[in-house]
């Protein structure tokens, strides 16, 4: 008598590319979108007076930056590379420190490369200038000073950081509205468009929108950190861990210095900041983020099936 056939058991059907599809972050897509509606609000109460007879100057311009950067645009990112600054080094360096930490570099080999980037620093700062040699431009130089002594000059060294925390401590628990913000309307408040729109929200909308700004900044950080956690390869898990390098940097630099903890800078608030290049390359960095989320789902939803058959 031949033995029984085994029992083919047919397999599963795949699941439908629509309902891959469906397999991105919704909190982070919300972070990133409810920023982007946060920035138009405020820019909106920030430049509406710049342009005589073109209140929405800089509004369309910001959404029309932000629909491109959702169709996630690749040419942006040349544009950062070919306007080198003090902020976007920082950034790429930030970034690259993190992504040889998730690479898997050892902590010595780390330790060596802060002190190296500190040596540079003393030297830029304290040695070069000494020899004669001045490697920081006269403005940088002073950005750096109004930090360290924020009490002095405040009509030239430290006039930003002075009327960016009046901007913030005058907009108190609800904000003082977009009538009556008289140092974004009277334009006390320097490049309220960019580098200081923190400054905005904090006088136009008090503690109650900074709250709620930094509410989608934490959700949008804690979304990507998880993603972190969920990439399937080295390549998703550097990719992630350098763009939540590249967010968490700029969110504590650019807020940082509104309040007065981190030196001036021209490092923009994502999302947040007017600026075509800004923009674009953070919807970017969104949907490489929402790509190696899918393909988590997906990897999952496939050993769970295998494990079923």
């Amino acid at each position: 008598m031949s033995p029984l056939a085994p029992i083919q058991v047919p397999d599963e059907p795949a699941a439908p590319r629509s309902a891959s599809l469906l397999r991105f972050d919704p909190l982070l897509l919300l972070a990133a979108i409810g920023l982007a509606a946060c920035s138009l609000i405020t820019l909106h109460s920030a430049t509406r007076t710049l342009k005589h007879g073109a209140p929405l100057y800089y509004v369309e311009r910001q959404g029309i930056y932000m629909v491109i950067g959702v169709l996630l645009a690749l040419l942006p990112a040349l544009i950062v590379i070919a306007q080198p600054d003090l902020g976007t080094g920082l950034v790429y360096v930030t970034v690259s420190f993190a992504v040889l930490y998730f690479a898997g570099t050892s902590w010595g080999q780390l330790t060596a490369l802060v002190a190296l980037f500190v040596a540079a620093v003393v030297l830029v700062l304290a040695v070069a200038p000494g020899l004669g040699v001045h490697v920081l431009k006269p403005y940088q130089v002073q950005r750096l000073t109004g930090f360290l002594n924020p009490s002095h000059d405040p009509r030239n060294q430290t006039y930003n950081i002075t009327e960016s925390l009046i901007a913030i401590g005058s907009g108190e628990k609800t904000g003082r509205g977009v009538q009556k913000a008289t140092q974004t309307n009277l334009h006390f408040l320097p490049e309220n468009q960019t580098d200081f729109v923190f400054a905005v929200v904090g006088e136009t909308y008090g503690f109650v929108g900074a709250a709620l700004v930094l509410s989608l900044y934490a959700l949008l950080i804690w979304r990507s950190l998880r993603i972190l956690m969920m990439a399937k390869n080295l390549y998703g898990t550097l990719i992630a861990g350098g763009i939540l390098a590249m967010l968490m940097f700029q969110v504590f630099v650019n807020v940082g210095m509104t309040i007065g903890i981190m030196p001036i800078t021209g490092v923009p608030l994502p999302l947040m900041s007017y600026g075509g290049s800004s923009v674009l390359v953070t919807f970017i960095a969104i949907g490489l983020l929402q790509s190696i989320h899918m393909q988590a789902r997906l990897s999952a939803a496939g050993k769970s099936r295998a494990l079923v058959s």
